[in-house]
């Protein structure tokens, strides 16, 4: 310890045994943090104001529901007015997510991965991060994502930008986490972000992979189908209200969904607005506006639906499908959560001839006349 000038630390060596978080809470009482209990061991050298720090800890959860969080930080802190770094990094090589549903219940995290932050600079100019993360659950591929970007200021007007690559997101992975999610393959490519913590604007101009593929070997054959998002949301409340824009130009439904009828095929564009993150809590409304496309053996013109969801149920005010076969208009409800009925649409449908309807009601399955 040096007080000659400033108070100062020199090579100070501390070896943290089960220190329960708990300790914490007259600092953090704004924002509890969750019951864990930290061990390894931490070294501590150089001033206050820029404290040169070297450990490797273990997170471990006292309730033994997650798994151990194993991990090494190194680099410089600066603060306490600015707080900033220099050449600080963080490598977690064994993260349990789940972690970050104890921050905030509102977001279903689990899961395992790695993760890995660099950063430098200060909150007040704006702090440079590198880095990127794995994550999968126990079922699926992992995802896999690295970024560059920065971040200026703290709470719901501090400033981001970045840019960030998906290598890929397994949609695989989620299905197997939701198993009411039905959806497959996955998605790379990359994403713009920029905005402000509390009003985010997330963009991507992606692609679909194959279930199953590698991505390399993906990227080898040649481009999947192209998907185009916009995502606007609170990155400090991501469930409390987001809105969503997804764009086709020739989707290969089967290539993203599991239940998709073959030879589907839609060009058009979905938005939807609302809250929530899990099946049960999502609320909104949206509309699905499709072009040329083909549901399963029906080639369709134009589709146009309605939406709404709420308390597990997704309701379709309004259906509207125009086929060169004939025409449909109706209203329906599907259950999204798994506690719910699958539900129902009815269908008024109008066709120049019998045969025209052959497609809505059987498919491709050929109907005699005293059949139909």
């Amino acid at each position: 310890l040096d007080v000659a000038e400033e108070l100062a630390l020199r090579e100070v060596d501390l070896e943290l045994v089960e220190v329960s978080t708990d300790l914490l809470g007259t600092w953090v009482s704004e924002s509890p943090l969750p019951r864990a209990r930290v061990t390894g061991p931490v070294r501590l050298s150089g001033p206050l104001r820029a404290l040169q720090v070297d450990a490797t800890l273990r997170l471990d959860d006292p309730d033994g529901e997650l798994g151990p969080t194993t991990g090494e930080a190194t680099g410089v802190i600066h603060g306490p007015d600015p707080l900033g770094f220099t050449g600080f990094r963080i490598d977690l090589a064994s993260f349990d997510y789940g972690w970050l549903s104890r921050f905030d219940p509102r977001i279903p995290f689990s899961g395992s991965g790695s993760l890995s932050l660099t950063g430098s600079g200060t909150l007040q100019e704006g702090i440079t991060l590198r880095g990127g993360l794995e994550y999968g659950f126990g079922g699926g591929p992992p995802s896999s994502l690295t970024l560059n970007g920065s971040l200026e200021g703290w709470g719901r007007e501090a400033l981001v930008s970045g840019d960030l690559s998906l290598a890929p997101l397994s949609l695989s992975s989620i299905a197997s986490e939701f198993p009411g999610v039905p959806v497959t393959g996955g998605l790379y490519g990359p994403v713009e972000v920029g905005g402000t913590l509390g009003a985010l604007t997330v963009r991507g101009d992606l692609f679909t992979m194959s279930p199953g593929a590698d991505l390399l070997a993906e990227e080898a054959s040649g481009p999947g189908d192209p998907i185009s998002f916009s995502l606007g949301l609170d990155l400090l409340d991501p469930a409390s209200a987001y809105s969503a824009t997804l764009t086709t130009r020739g989707l290969t439904l089967g290539s993203v969904s599991s239940v998709a009828p073959d030879e589907s095929r839609l060009a058009g564009t979905v938005t939807f607005a609302g809250s929530g993150l899990s099946p049960r809590d999502l609320a909104g409304a949206g509309s699905i506006d499709l072009g040329a496309s083909h549901l399963g053996p029906i080639g369709v013109d134009t589709v146009f639906a309605s939406i709404t969801i709420s308390d597990g149920v997704l309701a379709a005010d309004t259906v509207i499908v125009g086929t060169s076969a004939g025409n449909a208009v109706g209203f329906g409800t599907l259950g999204v959560a798994d506690s719910m009925d699958a539900g129902r649409i009815d269908l008024a449908i109008t066709s120049p001839s019998l045969g025209g309807l052959r497609p809505f009601l059987k498919g491709n399955e050929v109907i005699a006349r005293d059949t139909l």
